[in-house]
């Protein structure tokens, strides 16, 4: 996976999937005139943030919604809050351009002067823009939108790989913290602190994939640019039938096939095999429980054949 990140006459930065550290931050300066380019391996700097409560205490990425001023500024007074799909559209994008079309209201494409904010100077609306071109200078960027529907796949992305690294990361830990208190026990026994540990970890990937507390945008849902919808499906993994994980709903829930596409990711793929082996586990249980539940009937059958179709250890555990 590869993060790209700039603002106008500042720097690039960059985050990228390493197989072993997980997400590798850099800063990138420039080039300008006879000036080359310089990259920079950034280390604390970017974790005094990124690697907080607000990424699950791993290195990783996250989204807030902010009070903007007229200069784009956080007024930091006011609060900010981390956006996932768990909160409501109404408390999202604060400080963010978003393109697109919501039933429910928003708090993107606004600042507010701090001279008059007051609570009932930022409250969310109803904003329609296709693109920005008539507001802001948009030939610096590579597309004139800041799409709702990909802030609203980016904001799932970013939690769920955060936790496939603190899985990752909490399971290479187990063993020197078992052996400090527990020597002779097996690692890999039930209750040792390695399958402990991937046991909570999967249950946590499980309820990310199937969006447990996923969020209703309300009303008839979202709309956002065709250009990303289909460059996104496109990068889907497809069953015979055509059905993917990365198939649009945009009404009562973002996705047609609530799982996530994210099992098909090189991040899931490199979790040690204990804790994909209990993420099938789990997640089979899950698709096969008679019990009442955020998902119907109808769409666990759906799910379980697409995973068993495009998922070849999944298919293997059965």
């Amino acid at each position: 996976m590869l993060n790209v990140g700039w603002v106008p006459g500042g720097k690039v930065e960059v985050i990228i999937e390493d197989e072993k550290l997980g997400p590798v931050f850099y800063t990138i300066d420039p080039p300008f005139g006879d000036r080359r380019a310089k990259i920079v391996r950034a280390t604390d700097s970017c974790l005094q943030c990124h690697a907080t409560s607000r990424t699950s205490g791993v290195p990783g990425m996250f989204i807030r919604s902010v009070v903007p001023d007229q200069n784009s500024h956080p007024i930091l007074s006011t609060g900010t809050s981390l956006v996932t799909d768990s909160i409501p559209l109404r408390e999202r994008w604060g400080g963010w351009y978003v393109s697109g079309h919501s039933d429910a209201p928003h708090l993107g494409n606004r600042w507010v002067p701090e001279s008059v904010l007051s609570g009932s100077k930022f409250k969310p609306e109803v904003s329609d823009h296709e693109d920005f071109s008539s507001l802001i200078n948009t030939e610096k960027y590579l597309q004139p939108t800041s799409d709702i529907v990909a802030l609203m796949v980016l904001e799932h992305q970013c939690r769920t790989h955060n936790l496939i690294t603190k899985a990752k990361m909490g399971y290479q830990r187990a063993p020197y913290f078992q052996k400090s208190y527990s020597e002779g026990k097996d690692l890999g026994s039930h209750d040792g602190m390695s399958w402990k540990t991937a046991e909570s970890s999967a249950k946590e990937i499980v309820d990310s994939f199937l969006f447990a507390s996923e969020i209703d945008p309300g009303g008839d849902g979202v709309e956002g640019a065709d250009k990303f919808a289909e460059a996104f499906k496109r990068g889907g993994v497809k069953t015979a039938k055509g059905k993917s994980l990365r198939d649009l709903r945009l009404y009562g829930g973002l996705f047609k096939n609530r799982c996530s596409y994210m099992i098909h990711s090189l991040a899931f793929k490199g979790l040690p095999e204990l804790i994909k082996e209990r993420v099938y586990y789990h997640l089979r249980e899950e698709l096969t429980n008679e019990a009442d539940n955020h998902l119907s009937s109808r769409e666990k059958k759906n799910l379980l054949g697409i995973l068993e179709e495009t998922v070849p250890d999944f298919r293997s555990e059965s």
